[in-house]
């Protein structure tokens, strides 16, 4: 939206540049206006979100297909697995317990272990 010029010393719609009336307080005309600006101001941490969702989505895929209790990592990462994204995390060393949504799983040697 093209921002127009407001005179001096007067309220303006932060998105859009109209005068205000009103309210003292009042920082845009309408909801269209509210809206618009915090969808623009807030677009990076919801692209960066949408992200870690789908990296996470995909982990709870390839866990929910793995067969067995063991799996090699190696052939998990193939499919897609990103071992850095969990929900959870409880322990240390070889007795970390992972978790993706409702899947509990362990790392140690090479191998996932699920719960």
């Amino acid at each position: 939206m093209e921002k127009k010029d407001c005179a001096a010393g007067a309220n303006c719609c932060l998105e859009c540049g109209e005068p205000l009336s009103g309210r003292c307080d009042k920082k845009f005309c309408g909801d269209y206006c509210r809206n618009a600006y915090n969808n623009r101001l807030h677009v990076s941490e919801r692209r960066l979100m949408e992200g870690v969702n789908r990296k996470l989505a995909k982990n709870h895929k390839v866990l929910e297909k793995a067969a067995g209790p063991w799996s090699r990592l190696s052939e998990l990462e193939k499919e897609g697995f990103a071992k850095s994204f969990f929900t959870g995390c409880r322990g240390y060393g070889i007795c970390r317990t992972y978790e993706c949504y409702d899947i509990r799983y362990r790392i140690a040697f090479g191998y996932l272990m699920k719960l």
